[in-house]
């Protein structure tokens, strides 16, 4: 009702898009590094972001114990795509996420239709925002 499509709740390890709760458990699931590279898109959706941008995204967003290599283009796509479509057979998701020629990735989403929900790293119980 307010707009946004897509929730990442980087914390708890949840992705709605659309109302429809994406699992991240097997089978047909979103991975813990691809819900990080997501959740890199849509903190810039509508840009077309390179690979080793998608890999500095997810290293900003934390929780992985080494720096990651740049993710491929077309097994990235596929690993956000494709737990998607399983959750939402007949939803809005084929296009969702755009191999742009020559660049990277888009997450064809308006800024405001995404919502990031970000790690406590204040300690002070703020989401951190």
């Amino acid at each position: 009702s307010d707009g946004v499509a897509l929730v990442i709740d980087l914390p708890n390890q949840r992705v709605t898009f659309r109302g429809t709760l994406i699992p991240t458990s097997p089978p047909d699931n979103l991975q813990p590094q691809s819900i990080l590279a997501l959740a890199a898109l849509a903190q810039r959706a509508g840009e077309a972001l390179t690979m080793a941008e998608v890999a500095d995204g997810i290293w900003k967003l934390g929780g992985l114990a080494r720096k990651p290599t740049s993710p491929d283009q077309k097994d990235l796509k596929y690993k956000l795509t494709n737990p998607l479509k399983k959750a939402m057979p007949n939803g809005p998701v084929k296009n969702l996420t755009e191999a742009v020629r020559g660049t990277g990735l888009r997450l064809n989403l308006r800024p405001e239709a995404v919502r990031v929900v970000l790690r406590d790293v204040s300690g002070d119980g703020r989401d951190g925002r």
